[in-house]
């Protein structure tokens, strides 16, 4: 297409739910999902090659689901998805965002969990991952986020809950392999190789609560 792919705008009162969906080579962005007050998810979809970002959801009034999604080298400074002001929980699972020319997976103004599982943020022109300012809770789980050009999870700004990290490969990034800052819960990384480029360990973090790491 001449602009973006898929664009859903306006008072959305039901749930936007998108299923085998390529959105994929447009000269914007590949699918832009703007203010649904039902639940909103992505499942089996492509969005790939856009100029503009791939995934855009801004002002969902419930939660957000994206599940075996895969999301690569979108935009020319953009993430490959970008989700702002959810009113609700983030999950993400058995996805894929990678090559995209900014942060892999970004999201920001959270108010419920954010839970990512099985999924790989590699070969990004910034974060694999970047999660901040959530009520809840941040769980990473079974995740490759290695590669980036930045770091492979960054986690900042009032994160309201505890923070679990399990069996997270965070390999051969150009930063830090992990960031957690400002973190009002506990911090818990367990089963994880976390490592930046020279082959040293690079992880940051700073919670208000305790913290462990194995």
């Amino acid at each position: 297409n001449g602009s973006g792919g898929l664009y859903v705008w306006g008072v959305v009162t039901g749930d936007v739910t998108l299923t085998g969906l390529d959105a994929s080579t447009n000269a914007g962005w590949g699918v832009f999902v703007e203010g649904a007050f039902g639940a909103s998810s992505i499942v089996n979809s492509t969005m790939s090659d856009n100029e503009d970002v791939g995934l855009a959801l801004y002002d969902a009034r419930s939660a957000v689901v994206i599940t075996g999604t895969t999301v690569t080298s979108n935009g020319t400074n953009d993430s490959g998805v970008d989700l702002r002001s959810v009113d609700g929980d983030v999950t993400v699972t058995d996805s894929a965002f990678i090559g995209n020319s900014d942060i892999g997976l970004y999201v920001g103004a959270a108010t419920g969990d954010v839970t990512i599982t099985g999924t790989t943020a590699t070969d990004n022109g910034s974060n694999g991952l970047y999660i901040r300012d959530v009520t809840g809770s941040v769980t990473v789980t079974d995740s490759e986020l290695s590669r980036n050009l930045t770091g492979g999870l960054y986690i900042q700004s009032n994160v309201g809950g505890d923070v679990t990290i399990e069996r997270v490969s965070a390999l051969d990034n150009v930063f830090d392999g992990l960031t957690v800052h400002d973190v009002q819960g506990a911090v818990s990384i367990s089963d994880s190789s976390v490592a930046g480029s020279g082959g040293q360990i690079r992880a940051w973090i700073s919670a208000r609560a305790s913290s462990s790491s194995r």
